[in-house]
């Protein structure tokens, strides 16, 4: 199995993905052409926290606490997703992510490298039927447009991966642009890019809260628009803040039971918000803890304890709010990489909707984060044996 013999399949296989991987092939580095087998109990677990978390998002009196009001979108988020490690002692949260990238790659590699051992049924259809009913929740129909926005989104990396997308739609019927964010406008109730009106959006970019988007933040505030993902539903779940909620037992106990805090204090790592006051303290812990800001995204700005200078580390938190979270170590597995077998570490990646389970992959890498750098790693899909 390998790059050219893969790319050669989407296009027999997926001919409305054909012109995509003609003109905008991925690179190598994003796929490890091996499969993953975990057993089924880390599926199980990972269910079973994914559920406690989304009865924790739905709780009335947890979104007025963290939104200081009642909910304003009727909808949820597409491709959320949690990312852990897994380690001796059952599967740890490292961080929760909305717009996840890749889902739609892994579905391919997954048709690729076992079509017959899959874990989840109709991924596909699972994640375009997760768009549609974002958009009638939102407003009870079925979507005729959708526009797909991003900060410069032809010199993304997944670039390929929005087209991807847009196959995808215009295969169902439902026409599609993307755009970058800098070029949309607001007007008459609607988001207009290039002289058409859109009032549902496939929101990729990582300006979670939409401040440095104004057409968006209008159509959001006015409730003109339906922005999958949007800013409260990253502010429930995946602003890195709310892992210091999961933590705060006095505080999750007006929300949970005793049985579902227990559960997702065993599965989230301690963290503390890293202060001036207690910069000292959590500094002299360094070797057991991973420094990150809270409100980024992709590894960015992110540093292990002892792997980060002093003054390096007090210079970034003058510039962003900053977390201390224990380290957890990735697990390592063994590949053949360049003819050679080594050691890669990984995390697993469960893309969700709604609660609910849609697909799962790893990322293999070497080095700090998950960075795609290394042929041979990348991407891997997960299967899970009885």
């Amino acid at each position: 199995m390998s790059y050219t013999e893969y790319i050669s399949f989407v296009k027999r296989h997926f001919p409305f993905w054909e012109s995509v991987f003609s003109d905008h092939t991925p690179t190598p580095n994003l796929f490890c052409f091996q499969v993953l087998e975990l057993p089924q109990s880390v599926l199980t677990s990972a269910q079973d926290f994914i559920k406690i978390a989304y009865k924790l998002r739905n709780n009335t009196k947890y979104q007025r606490h963290i939104l200081g009001h009642d909910i304003t979108q009727p909808h949820f988020s597409v491709l959320m997703s949690f990312d852990f490690h897994l380690t001796e002692n059952g599967i740890k949260l490292i961080e929760i992510n909305t717009n996840a990238s890749h889902a739609l790659t892994t579905t391919s590699l997954i048709n690729y490298l076992a079509p017959h051992r899959n874990s989840f049924l109709n991924i596909e259809e699972s994640i375009f039927n997760s768009f549609v009913l974002e958009h009638e929740l939102y407003f009870n129909s079925k979507p005729h447009s959708i526009l797909i926005a991003d900060e410069d989104p032809k010199n993304q990396k997944a670039f390929f991966e929005f087209l991807m997308y847009k196959k995808l739609f215009e295969a169902h019927g439902i026409s599609c642009e993307i755009a970058d964010t800098k070029d949309l406008t607001y007007k008459d109730n609607h988001i207009i890019y290039q002289d058409k009106k859109f009032n549902f959006v496939y929101n990729r970019s990582t300006d979670f809260y939409l401040k440095s988007t104004p057409a968006l933040q209008q159509a959001y505030i006015e409730h003109r628009a339906c922005i999958t993902p949007h800013p409260e539903e990253y502010k429930l779940l995946a602003d890195k803040n709310r892992l210091l909620d999961f933590r705060d037992t006095q505080l999750i106990s007006n929300f949970l039971s005793h049985e579902d805090i227990q559960h997702l204090h065993q599965v989230v790592p301690e963290i503390k918000h890293l202060t001036d006051k207690n910069f000292e303290e959590l500094w002299s812990q360094k070797k057991n803890l991973f420094f990150k800001p809270a409100n980024a995204y992709g590894g960015k700005a992110a540093y292990r304890g002892e792997s980060v200078s002093k003054s390096k580390l007090q210079s970034v938190m003058a510039e962003m709010n900053y977390v201390a979270q224990e380290y957890i170590p990735a697990p390592e597995i063994e590949r053949n990489i360049a003819g050679k077998a080594q050691k890669a570490k990984y995390d697993l990646r469960f893309y969700v909707y709604n609660g609910k389970i849609q697909l799962v992959a790893a990322r293999l890498y070497q080095g700090q984060t998950t960075n795609f750098q290394t042929l041979g790693l990348g991407l891997s899909p997960v299967l899970f044996r009885s």
